[in-house]
């Protein structure tokens, strides 16, 4: 049987790749809510964030992600609701979708009228998520062995398949906060179906574990911050992101994380009047192959929308 390439990278990238069916970012903090939707509405009254990754930026077709999520807190600390547009791309192979998140949280604070979640407060939350993919294969970009195999018969080749997600997380205030979450419980197995080839995808649920903090070192000027997330799949290496970024004065921060298999980012980033936040990360691979796949670059942004009010959307769900 004749044989063909089904994706466009090298093997020491493929190993890098293996059994990552969920989108991840090296702005670990930032784009949290990519993994567990518990923390919807955890930002403040309205919070929108969007991410930019491209890796191996010097591989021809080289995989690339977008992510964009909206949540706000629907009424006075009792839910909140969160929106996601995914689209993700790695060669021949592709994966857009939306997901809703919504979250319960349970505020632990003293004063109850406390109306919105910051990063003051102190609370539980739990989340479901519920999702919409769209896989896809472009057969014009597989290379072949012998152009015309019949046996490559896949053209645009498309799935659609539901999936579904929990999170839970907890905070202490601006000192501490740690989350657990499986991102894709559902993990249908995808086939293409060829006249003669099949192609099989099987997916796996990924279970995430995150935890950060943030402790000041000099008053009022500086912050260290540290980071640490688990990914645990079965058969699959396990991997964790262990960093420590500075804070100066709560405006600018810099950083830097390490991940097993051998990977280092700098992170770097700034934070105008606690409503806009624009984040930077390099990330290289630190291995003898690295020059021939090149960097990964990655842009975060975040805005906040916090308002002092005494009532939510739902003032009769308000307590007194």
């Amino acid at each position: 049987m004749k044989k063909f390439l089904l994706l466009l990278f090298f093997i020491p990238t493929l190993l890098l790749l293996k059994a990552q069916q969920v989108e991840e970012f090296n702005l670990v903090r930032e784009n949290a809510i990519a993994l567990n939707p518990a923390l919807a509405g955890t930002g403040g009254f309205i919070n929108v964030t969007a991410a930019f990754k491209r890796q191996f930026t010097s591989v021809n077709n080289s995989p690339y992600t977008t992510f964009l999520n909206f949540n706000t807190q629907l009424a006075d600390n009792h839910f909140s609701l969160g929106v996601t547009g995914i689209y993700d791309a790695t060669g021949p192979s592709s994966k857009g979708g939306a997901s809703i998140q919504l979250a319960y949280p349970i505020n632990f604070n003293k004063k109850y009228k406390e109306t919105y979640l910051g990063k003051t407060s102190h609370f539980l939350s739990i989340g479901l998520q519920a999702s919409i993919y769209q896989y896809r294969i472009d057969g014009t970009k597989l290379l072949v062995n012998d152009i015309g195999d019949p046996q490559l018969s896949f053209t645009n080749a498309t799935k659609v398949f539901p999936d579904a997600g929990f999170g839970i997380y907890y905070q202490y205030k601006n000192y501490f906060n740690v989350g657990i979450s499986v991102p894709n419980l559902v993990a249908l197995d995808i086939n293409y179906q060829g006249n003669v080839t099949d192609i099989k995808i099987r997916k796996i649920p990924h279970l995430y574990f995150v935890a950060a903090g943030s402790y000041e070192l000099a008053t009022k000027k500086v912050w260290i911050e540290p980071v640490l997330s688990l990914r645990w799949v079965h058969n699959a290496p396990f991997q964790a992101i262990a960093g420590v970024r500075l804070s100066f004065i709560k405006w600018f921060w810099v950083g830097f994380n390490y991940r097993t298999m051998n990977a280092l980012n700098m992170e770097a980033g700034v934070t105008i009047k606690d409503r806009l936040r624009i984040g930077y990360v390099m990330d290289f691979i630190l291995e003898a192959y690295r020059p021939d796949i090149g960097l990964t670059h990655e842009i975060g942004v975040q805005l906040f929308f916090n308002r002092k009010v005494t009532r939510g959307y739902f003032p009769e769900l308000n307590h007194p």
